[in-house]
């Protein structure tokens, strides 16, 4: 196995600069991406404001894309060249973030491995943790494609989700997997949603039964008679004579 390259002294220094300026932008970036997520809910599911109130929604819009695109660049460039690739693999939702700023949101969900409650590896502090973040990121998820979708097929000739309700209805019984039939995404890009969101319940489906059967296989293991410690042998009565 190949060792890793030794850092150099400027290329130290530059690590040590992001370093700073990842704990200087944390919150800043946590309160643009809130921020972000507000203004394009509220645009998406009301799209009729006053003039001052849209001018707000895309001064918060613009300033947070701005933000999603810098810090990501910052962060490449304050990193060792030959680490750069390996750390674009460790937070990739923050580069992508920079095309598409409605998937900064869901790095807000890795700071949830820190939450005091989760710390461990128990087995009922890891599927604490594991049910914690699948439920973060299914939540998010869901609510990030269901909003989506009603920006995307509201104007459509013919579209059937037309407002917010009608959109997180759509979201949840595809996911579910039932299937009603009533509300339908019509557009091409719709439809790509609705299958992302169709692979995505799979997974969380998945996981879910996954954390059930650890669970209850851990509740059998501990209940079973045999799971018990074997007690220690009593010395017989002639082993005693003969000490």
């Amino acid at each position: 196995m190949s060792q890793e390259r030794p850092l150099s002294a400027s290329a130290l220094h530059r690590e040590e600069v992001r370093g700073r300026w990842e704990r200087a932008t944390r919150w800043p970036l946590i309160v643009l991406s809130i921020g972000f997520l507000v203004a394009y809910s509220l645009v998406t599911i009301r799209p009729s404001w006053t003039r001052d109130e849209q001018i707000l929604i895309v001064v918060v819009l613009g300033a947070a894309w701005l933000a999603f695109i810098i810090d990501p660049v910052v962060r490449l460039i304050l990193t060792a060249p030959h680490r750069r690739a390996a750390y674009v693999r460790t937070y990739k939702v923050e580069f992508w973030a920079a095309l598409l700023p409605i998937l900064r949101p869901f790095s807000l969900l890795r700071h949830l491995d820190s939450t005091p409650g989760f710390i461990g590896n128990g087995g009922n502090a890891l599927r604490s943790r594991v049910l914690a973040v699948a439920a973060a990121y299914a939540g998010m998820y869901v609510y990030v494609i269901a909003i989506t979708v009603l920006q995307v097929e509201r104007n459509a000739p013919g579209a059937t989700i037309v407002t917010f309700g009608e959109a997180i209805w759509w979201a949840f019984v595809t996911l579910a997997t039932v299937g009603y039939g009533d509300y339908v995404p019509i557009t091409p890009f719709g439809r790509t949603l609705a299958v992302m969101l169709m692979a995505g319940g799979v997974v969380i489906i998945g996981t879910a039964s996954a954390l059930i059967v650890s669970y209850l296989s851990e509740r059998i293991t501990t209940r079973e008679p045999g799971a018990a410690a074997p007690r220690k042998p009593r010395p017989r009565q002639g082993d005693e004579e003969e000490d």
